[in-house]
């Protein structure tokens, strides 16, 4: 998948678009070295079509994009590096006994409940069920009398043969722990390419896009979330426009922090198209004056957006940080966890509390929770 807004797409450009589908399949197949060539060659091409063209936005924002696509081949093998570490190797040997123990336990506690002859105790209908809301979780369904046979059939396959969508929610309960780096191992033990079309697989782009950017691979980042952006309905829903709005925003301060202005404005105003009531909007306006260098109009913005937080932690550090753009300071907020993942929440909270996205990332929080209290990582 590439860094693209659409506008590479432009008839205009179509001379550009060879080198760069021809760099994505490269890098798929892990050929870095002639991935990076390609898209060298495309930003070459692109930087005389600016350099002849200055007021062609178009232009300007492809060079960009290609651009972003270069600094993420560089992240790829920070990623690697970090997966061959020895703590990631220690937790891919120990995460398969200490996930099939906990099935073993589920679906012991399932079969108790399938045997009509034999009354169960409260403790171990609360195992039971616990596991039978995790099929719900993952497989989507409404919550209604479980069939404990069929459950703890589910379960004990699942103890050696787990389905991939199961890593997003361990992973999802380890980040909730506090553990960023077990969770990233975690999700990247899955085959995301597994995942059915759907739900499913927007959670994990979205979670392993969070991880890679509280890791400081932004880049790439940005790159898992344009798949996840290419994989919803090429038509608009409006249940998906606060989800697409969200990617967009994420684009937006990338493109800021490398100093990609005109791309970063392409993705602010369609953050703002697709969703008008943002909470995050003030933000970004605050974000985009100071590449500006307009400190004080950042401040107002930033101060504006504290004001205005559901969070109170968020408020706290958008003020701080506000007092420091005024003050002429340097802040990259992107390489603080804390604030990505308040202004995540942000995000969270300003969607409608009857919306299909926030019903199904509070299934997703409230599996995790009781996963992570399963595995003892309170």
């Amino acid at each position: 998948m590439r860094f693209m807004t659409g506008l590479l797409l432009c008839a205009s450009l179509a001379w550009a678009q060879t080198s760069v589908e021809a760099a994505a399949e490269a890098r798929a197949a892990g050929d870095m070295e002639k991935a990076r060539a390609l898209e060298l060659e495309a930003e070459a091409a692109l930087q005389k079509q600016v350099e002849a063209n200055p007021e062609a936005l178009e232009h300007r924002v492809a060079l960009q994009d290609v651009q972003l696509f270069l600094l993420s081949l560089d992240e790829d093998s920070q990623l690697a590096e970090l997966l061959a570490g020895w703590k990631a190797r220690l937790y891919r040997r120990a995460r398969g006994a200490a996930l099939g123990a906990l099935f073993k336990a589920w679906a012991s506690a399932a079969e108790r409940l399938a045997d009509p002859e034999e009354p169960a105790p409260e403790s171990v209908r609360s195992v039971a069920e616990s596991g039978y809301r995790l099929i719900q979780s993952l497989r989507g369904g409404e919550p209604g009398e479980p069939d404990w046979a069929a459950v703890a059939g589910t379960l004990r396959a699942w103890q050696t043969a787990p389905p991939a969508a199961l890593s997003t929610v361990v992973s999802l309960a380890y980040l909730l722990a506090g553990q960023r780096g077990v969770a990233l191992y975690e999700l990247e033990v899955a085959d995301g390419s597994a995942l059915e079309p759907g739900w499913s697989a927007y959670g994990y782009r979205g979670l392993r896009a969070f991880l890679l950017a509280s890791h400081g691979l932004h880049c790439l980042a940005a790159e898992e979330l344009l798949q996840l952006l290419a994989s919803l309905p090429e038509e608009v829903r409006e249940e998906d426009r606060p989800l697409r709005a969200g990617i967009y925003a994420y684009l937006a301060l990338v493109h800021l922090r490398h100093g990609h202005w005109s791309a970063a404005d392409v993705s602010i105003a369609r953050h703002i198209e697709l969703w008008p009531e943002s909470p995050v909007v003030s933000f970004l306006t605050g974000e985009r004056a100071l590449g500006d260098g307009d400190h004080e109009q950042a401040a107002v913005s930033l101060e504006s957006f504290a004001a205005g937080t559901r969070g109170e932690r968020l408020a706290e550090l958008a003020a701080e940080r506000a007092r420091k753009v005024r003050d002429g300071e340097e802040v990259s907020f992107l390489d603080d966890p804390e604030f990505l993942r308040e202004l995540a929440w942000e995000g969270y909270l300003g969607l409608d509390e009857d919306s299909a996205l926030r019903n199904r990332l509070q299934r997703w929080l409230e599996t995790a929770r009781e996963l992570r209290e399963r595995l003892g990582l309170d």
